[in-house]
């Protein structure tokens, strides 16, 4: 290969990392407010690139790494953080077929895996799940933090969201120091309709177990309200075929429920605790049991919080908060179990459109008969940005309200023009939640920046 033509490719490769966002070496001061999108560098001289012969940057590759199977997995000596292909993974007991559609394309058992030196958890993007990550639990369990789903018009648990073409994820640091995933997804209905908008979120994780997020879309349509999202999170679980979720949740004695979420502050020792029932139903009413209600308002305008699901074998957990650009004035959290705190009411239903695409987002309530069979998933707990707190009471948060908060075009133009961040882990108790979330979240605007989270166990 002549001189010229290996200077050319050499310089091909560093510019394609530059569109990836790792090859920046300005030293631009970070902006007050981290959460405006464009006003951060990602790539200043505190987080600076792995370095190349001929420049900055990754490393020119020009082989794409082979899949590896599941059993190799299991084999491989993990130093630090890796993030691997798999090409045989199925979640949860699940011994059907895949076809497509309704299932994924391509290769429905295809998932990109980060797994850590030293601990049991698994995160996963699976590609029959359309990518929407989950950590995997030593138990089973698969605690899930959803994605940008547009408030009318789209989200990606159909038939055409678990498309390749809909919902993909890239690879861009493999280890063994940091990982770092990128996943593009674009919301579409279940007609197969165009999609709506485009959600970019960014994941990084070091040795330590602990997932960076950051996140931003781009809508497609404008002046449409069914194209822009006012919910980037959800917090709910996968739970294997044949288990019923009590079985993993951690067992209140006293009055024979199950803690299945609960809310911090992680200000203070602020805790809303929601616990369900195992009993079998598909529509109310429903059984819900909680603890700190009195506290609610408090954590949902704290300037840092934590949601948590809760599992006997870890308690897997989302932080966010003012400095990781979710203002405490804008959030309003959700225990779909009353109409006080969320307008679902769903209570304790099992439901099974995800993780398996064997059917399409609506109606979806699944039975004891049903999970016999069927991975499923329940969704306690959730969130939505507003633009102003609402009083806790059912007719204040009504469907009807929300709609309309959601319809107000100073709230999209300002969800839509934000990058948010939060942390996803998995800890044993609720004092470590809260230590982890607070020091995080203590480091303000650096909070936007991937190797603050490098230094916290």
């Amino acid at each position: 290969m002549s001189t010229l033509r290996r200077d050319f490719l050499q310089q091909v490769v560093v510019g394609a990392a530059s569109v990836l966002g790792g090859v920046r070496t300005s030293g631009a001061a970070t902006p007050s407010n981290p959460a405006v999108r464009g006003s951060v560098n990602h790539d200043s001289p505190s987080n600076p690139p792995v370095k190349t012969r001929g420049g900055s940057g990754p490393g020119p590759i020009f082989e794409k790494p082979s899949p590896i199977t599941m059993a190799e997995l299991a084999k491989l000596k993990i130093e630090g953080v890796r993030a691997v292909e798999v090409s045989d993974y199925v979640y949860g007991n699940y011994k059907g077929d895949f076809q497509s559609p309704p299932h994924a394309d391509l290769n429905p058992k295809k998932a990109i895996i980060i797994v850590w030196q030293g601990k049991p958890n698994k995160f996963v993007f699976w590609h029959e799940a359309s990518y929407s990550p989950y950590f995997e639990l030593p138990s089973g369990a698969g605690p899930n933090f959803q994605f940008w789903e547009s408030n009318f018009g789209g989200e990606l648990f159909n038939q055409y969201g678990r498309m390749e073409r809909n919902s993909f994820v890239d690879i861009i640091e493999s280890g063994p120091e940091r990982v770092w995933i990128r996943w593009t997804y674009f919301d579409t209905d279940e007609k197969g309709d165009p999609p709506v908008l485009r959600g970019t979120d960014d994941f990084v994780s070091y040795a330590n177990g602990i997932v960076w997020r950051r996140q931003t879309y781009q809508t497609f349509y404008p002046n449409r309200d069914d194209a822009q999202c006012a919910s980037s999170l959800d917090f709910f679980s996968a739970i294997p075929a044949g288990v019923h979720y009590s079985e993993l949740l951690p067992k209140d004695e006293q009055h024979g429920d199950y803690q299945v979420a609960a809310f911090l502050d992680v200000y203070s020792n602020k805790q809303y605790n929601v616990y369900w029932d195992k009993t079998d139903r598909t529509k109310g009413p429903y059984y819900a049991r909680r603890t700190g209600a009195e506290w609610f308002l408090n954590i949902e305008r704290s300037k840092g919080k934590a949601a948590v699901q809760t599992f006997r074998d870890g308690l897997a957990y989302c932080a966010f908060g003012n400095a990781s650009g979710y203002l405490a004035e804008r959030v309003q959290l959700w225990d779909n179990s009353y109409p006080d705190t969320g307008p679902c009411a769903w209570g304790n239903l099992k439901w099974h459109n995800w993780p398996i695409g064997w059917i399409n987002s609506g109606g979806t309530n699944a039975t004891d008969k049903d999970i016999a069979t069927m991975p499923y998933c329940i969704c306690p707990v959730s969130m939505c940005l507003v633009t102003k707190p609402f009083p806790m009471n059912a007719e204040a948060r009504k469907w009807d309200n929300i709609v309309k908060d959601w319809h107000d075009k100073e709230q999209q133009r300002w969800v839509g023009g934000r990058v948010f961040y939060c942390l996803h882990g998995v800890e044993q108790d609720f004092r470590t939640v809260r230590q982890v979330s607070r020091r995080w979240l203590d480091k303000g605007a650096a909070c936007a920046r991937p190797e603050s989270v490098k230094d916290l166990n």
